[in-house]
């Protein structure tokens, strides 16, 4: 005989006799909506700035990007969508900063500060 532990009261049952009270019903639809989400064609037809024409069809105005879809014969990137935020560019440290952060941690080691290790 083959054992499981129940997710349910947390004991050991009968894989072959499992008790009604722990057989736990799953839900099949993943939220409170009637319907899965769709992501939909355009309400509007939309101009291709590769060749000019209008599409109403997200996939044939993909298309159009690429090489072999446009009279141009150039891929075209799509962009609008990806994530526009970046990180903070870093200016680099100079030499008069680096001497200046290299003074003040020799002050606060002669003054008897002990800095705190990082871990």
């Amino acid at each position: 005989m083959t054992q499981r532990l129940c997710r349910v009261c947390m004991s050991w049952h009968d894989v072959e006799n499992w008790p009604p009270k722990c057989v736990s019903v799953r839900s099949v639809a993943r939220s409170d909506l009637p319907f899965p989400q769709l992501i939909r064609d355009f309400d509007e037809p939309v101009q291709s700035m590769a060749d000019g024409q209008f599409y109403t069809n997200k996939a044939a105005l993909r298309r159009s990007y690429r090489a072999d879809g446009n009279p141009q014969g150039i891929a075209y990137e799509e962009v609008g969508s990806q994530d526009t935020r970046t990180a903070p560019e870093r200016k680099p440290i100079t030499e008069a900063e680096v001497a200046t952060l290299l003074d003040k941690a020799e002050a606060k080691i002669s003054r008897g500060e002990i800095p705190q290790a990082t871990t």
